[in-house]
């Protein structure tokens, strides 16, 4: 290898460490990645590599990344205390949860090129958290025309759900696969592997993943509702079954009452008229008898 190009090399530390820092701090994930994704882009700018050297660059820090998460030894010895020590040391300079300070704090903003229109089609600029996921996504392929095979089903690689260990620590590892199913990008774009059964990096869209609204189904699915907020998990209707349905005491004493008391009725009401019955026949009888 002479030009040592592909991957882009600056592209894949600046995921490396972006993707670190967003798991370690999953609330700020989506504003961390989009500004991975642009010191990733300055490589561009500078004219030292091509979008797809960037591209690919991306994929090696996802694949490295959830290489780390998904060594559980790892994860307990090395990354747990370091996410320990770090969330400790800025909720103290802070002053409250990191939830807390992020929501307190205005909204990331960025203008990195002077509204200049880029590869890809927008000039890039960021205002809050919506229009960074519309960045990041347009990073993601530069607006190439699609060279692969388009409509395929979604595609996971192993090991990828594991991103989303801090994100959505309720969820268990197939809801949180089918969450990253469910935002990544549609195949058929340049680098895209799906449909050859090599592991598709390129259609992750992690900054999607990470501010997903999910609802937990009945059936112990899980749907995103959207993107672009707070990672948010919303819990599973309770089914209506008969076991979890309060009976109507009240009515159903109410009508047992009625009940008893209207049997009670009728019964006095039937032997009140065996009586008169009764009656009727004896002085019919006495009537015939002669004197």
């Amino acid at each position: 290898c002479t030009a040592g190009g592909f991957p882009s090399g600056h592209s894949t530390t600046a995921f490396e460490a972006g993707l670190t820092l967003a798991t370690l701090l999953p609330e700020l994930g989506p504003e961390i990645l989009t500004r991975a994704s642009e010191q990733a882009n300055d490589r561009m700018v500078l004219g030292v590599h091509s979008p797809l050297d960037i591209m690919s660059g991306r994929m090696s820090g996802h694949i490295a990344l959830a290489a780390v998460w998904s060594d559980a030894d790892f994860v307990q010895s090395t990354v747990a205390p370091a996410m320990a020590e770090l969330r400790a040391y800025l909720e103290k300079e802070c002053g409250d949860t990191i939830a807390a300070c992020y929501a307190a704090g205005s909204a990331y903003s960025d203008d990195p090129y002077g509204g200049a229109v880029m590869p890809g089609g927008s000039a890039q600029i960021v205002t809050d958290r919506m229009s960074a996921l519309a960045v990041y996504a347009e990073r993601m392929t530069y607006a190439f025309p699609t060279s692969g095979p388009t409509g395929l089903a979604p595609e996971v690689p192993a090991g990828a759900e594991n991103l989303l260990l801090t994100t959505f620590p309720t969820l268990t590892d197939a809801q949180r696969v089918s969450v990253i199913a469910q935002t990544e990008i549609a195949s058929g774009a340049p680098l895209d592997l799906s449909g050859t059964g090599v592991a598709a990096w390129q259609r992750l869209d992690l900054a999607a993943a990470m501010s997903a609204t999910v609802q937990l189904n009945a059936d112990g699915s899980a749907s995103v509702v959207s993107t672009g907020g707070a990672a948010t998990v919303l819990p599973a209707p309770t089914p209506v079954t008969p076991a979890n349905v309060p009976a109507p005491e009240l009515a159903a004493t109410g009508f047992a009452d009625a009940t008893s008391w209207l049997m009670v009725g009728c019964g006095w009401v039937l032997a009140g008229a065996l009586v008169l019955l009764a009656a009727r026949r004896r002085g019919r009888s006495s009537e015939k008898t002669p004197r």
